[in-house]
């Protein structure tokens, strides 16, 4: 794959995960990035491991460190953040189209804090859209439920 495509790929990836980030004030142990892109239907969702709890975006306030301001878990920024992240999601599918590449239908990414570790995980298989049942909510909602349950599937 070409190296420039594949720089467009990682900043779109290291730019999800500021988003995420800037969104919990940077107090996140880990964060975790869905996308899903699939048939003109485009998903980017997070969830964060937070003083030793997986909570998603809506729960942040729930486990905040003590000192810390709240989350504007329902308003402006979060639907910001949401929109930035599908932003990212169309500029990384022109960058797909202008350099002839496959566009990930799904991606995964687990970004560790405390190590600037990420990793990430790209399908491009269909995962919902041959489905009467699956939906990104629900893939999303499976991925929250493996983490919480110990195990860290990309």
């Amino acid at each position: 794959m070409n190296k420039i495509f594949e720089e467009h790929v990682s900043d779109a990836q290291a730019s999800m995960v500021r988003l995420a980030l800037d969104y919990a004030g940077a107090t996140a142990d880990e964060v975790f990035i869905f996308v899903a892109s699939e048939d003109g239907i485009s998903m980017f969702d997070f969830f964060y491991r937070l003083n030793g709890s997986v909570v998603e975006k809506e729960q942040l306030n729930d486990v905040r460190k003590s000192g810390g301001g709240m989350y504007d878990s329902l308003n402006e920024s979060l639907a910001w953040v949401l929109d930035a992240g599908l932003d990212e999601i169309d500029a990384l599918e022109e960058k797909c189209n202008e350099f002839g590449a496959e566009m990930p239908t799904e991606i995964r990414i687990h970004y560790v804090v405390g190590s600037n570790e990420m990793r990430a995980k790209m399908s491009y298989e269909p995962k919902f859209s041959h489905s009467d049942d699956l939906t990104p909510g629900s893939l999303f909602d499976s991925w929250v439920g493996d983490v919480r349950g110990g195990s860290y599937p990309l």
